[in-house]
C-alpha cells in the first residue's frame, strides 16, 4: 500500500481520517489494477486545516490488488477506462479532469469523465493513447500545477483525438 498526502500524516491529538472516496481503476478488459481511497482530517467533526495551503488536509492510499505496491509492468490507467472506451466507440464527448472526484461529479451530471491515475504531472502518452479517435474536453484545476496538466494533456491528444479543447477559467 502507497500513501501519500499533502504532508505528514501526523495529525492533531484527537484528530482523525475520514475516508471521502473510493475509487478503483480498470484495464480496458476489465481487470482492477487499483483501488485508491481518498480521506480527509477531521477533528471534532471539524476539517484539520493545512497551514501551508489553507486547505483541508487530505491523503490518498492505494492498492494494487495482488502487489505490495505498484508493479513494474502496471499500465498506465485511466479512471473509468471501460466506460470511457465505450464512450469513444458511441462518439460521446469526453471530458478530462484531475481528480476521480471532479470525474464522478461530471458522470452524476451524465457525462463522460475520466482522469490519470497518478494526478497531476503524470500524464502520458499512453494515456493520451486510450483517447484514440475521442472528442475530447480538457477541463484544469485553476492552480498553475492544473493549468501545466492540461497543456500536457492538450500537447499529448494531438493527432490522437479527432478533437481536443482545452476550457479554462480566466481568472486565477
Amino acid at each position: 500500500m502507497k500513501e501519500y498526502s499533502q504532508q505528514s500524516d501526523k495529525l492533531p491529538k484527537g484528530a482523525t481520517w475520514e475516508t471521502v472516496g473510493d475509487y478503483f481503476y480498470y484495464d480496458a478488459g476489465g481487470r482492477l489494477w487499483l483501488r485508491k481511497v481518498r480521506q480527509v482530517a477531521v477533528w471534532s467533526k471539524k476539517p484539520v486545516i493545512n497551514v501551508n495551503t489553507g486547505k483541508q488536509r487530505k491523503r490518498f492510499q492505494e492498492f494494487w490488488p495482488g502487489w505490495e505496491s505498484k508493479p513494474d509492468h502496471a499500465p498506465k490507467l485511466l479512471y473509468r477506462l471501460p466506460e470511457t472506451r465505450k464512450a469513444i466507440a458511441d462518439q460521446k464527448t469526453i471530458f478530462i479532469v484531475e481528480g476521480e472526484a471532479k470525474a464522478d461529479a461530471l458522470r452524476a451530471w451524465g457525462f463522460q469523465a475520466t482522469c490519470n491515475e497518478g494526478g497531476a504531472g503524470e500524464w502520458s502518452m499512453a494515456h493520451a493513447d486510450e483517447l484514440r479517435g475521442a472528442d475530447a474536453i480538457i477541463l484544469p484545476d485553476n492552480d498553475q500545477i492544473g493549468r501545466e496538466h492540461a497543456d500536457d494533456i492538450g500537447r499529448s491528444l494531438a493527432n490522437i483525438t479527432r478533437s481536443s479543447e482545452l476550457k479554462s477559467n480566466s481568472s486565477s
